[in-house]
């Protein structure tokens, strides 16, 4: 048995898969990974007397699309690491439980104003809040550009930021990339107008980039070639992360533990899912650091002492 790691990506008919099959083959040919497409079934189809449908006609459908998959697959990869699986049920559920085996789950979406981004967006956000592996979206509009040669790390605090950081390191020294860990706060639009009257934000910022600074002090010794920079701005977090994708090649953001109820996945990675210029990959719940003393950064916007 191949012991190889796996990255899987599920597969449909909308425009978003085709984007997501893509990256994910250039990405498992230069990690050496194996890649595994995933088309799910529905068990039960509502069906008038007039329509019959039989399970094997939406086999050979799911059938169809998994050979159009492979096809693109192996313009990168050989035939003998790419396989396909045809499943049926539920398919956020049937999604789910490929990631448990998988290094990576990669899904496609939409961005557009239709029925098409309100369906894979909805597929995207779900699979992300329950899945055990990492999940990369890749939007229907990604294309591959030049390599930017950066992997940007969003962070709200360092409770639950080590499995994230770790991450984006081992992504970076993989690649030959720069990291870039980013944190950006902002209050609120009345409070923010008075702190930045009565406050000295740089000492807030020197707070936050000492906190990071502890955190990442262990990863960089473990990968001491990785160019490494701490960024820590002021701004609306979604608006900031955004701007920074567009020097970026994959933005990686936490999901935190208990943070939000089961199937939400946050307001920030729901804003870099419709508007990153990279594609964005959501880490599944976060441990805790350590040996290292956790420190919060902010909450609800606000930088702690």
């Amino acid at each position: 048995m191949s012991t190889d790691p796996t990255y899987v990506v599920g597969v449909d008919w909308s425009v978003g898969s085709n984007a997501a099959v893509r990256w994910a083959a250039r990405e498992a040919h230069r990690d050496g990974a194996r890649l595994r497409l995933v088309h799910v079934v529905p068990s039960y189809v509502p069906i008038s007397p007039m329509a019959p449908l039989v399970p094997l006609d939406l086999d050979d459908a799911g059938e169809t699309l998994l050979t159009q998959a492979r096809a693109t697959a192996l313009e990168v990869l050989r035939e003998d690491v790419v396989t396909t699986s045809l499943l049926a049920g539920p398919r956020i559920q049937r999604l789910v439980d490929t990631g448990r085996e998988a290094a990576l789950l990669v899904l496609g979406h939409e961005r557009g104003p239709s029925l098409d981004r309100i369906l894979t967006g909805t597929t995207v956000t779900a699979v992300a809040a329950r899945a055990s592996c990492p999940v990369v979206a890749v939007s229907a509009d990604h294309v591959a550009p030049a390599p930017r040669g950066q992997v940007l790390v969003g962070i709200k605090s360092t409770e639950h930021s080590h499995r994230l950081l770790r991450r984006g390191f081992e992504l970076a020294s993989q690649r030959g990339d720069r990291l870039l860990v980013l944190h950006a706060w902002e209050l609120g639009r009345v409070y923010d107008d008075l702190v930045l009257d009565r406050a000295d934000t740089s000492e807030w910022e020197s707070r936050a980039r000492d906190a990071i600074g502890l955190e990442v002090a262990p990863l960089l010794d473990q990968h001491p070639h990785v160019e490494l920079e701490v960024r820590v701005v002021h701004g609306q977090p979604a608006r900031v992360l955004c701007d920074a994708t567009h020097e970026s090649d994959l933005v990686l953001l936490a999901r935190r533990p208990r943070a939000f109820p089961v199937g939400h996945i946050g307001s920030t990675a729901r804003a870099l899912l419709r508007h990153s210029a990279c594609p964005v990959e959501i880490e599944p719940q976060a441990d805790e650091s350590p040996g290292v003393q956790q420190l919060q950064l902010e909450h609800d916007g606000a930088l702690l002492r």
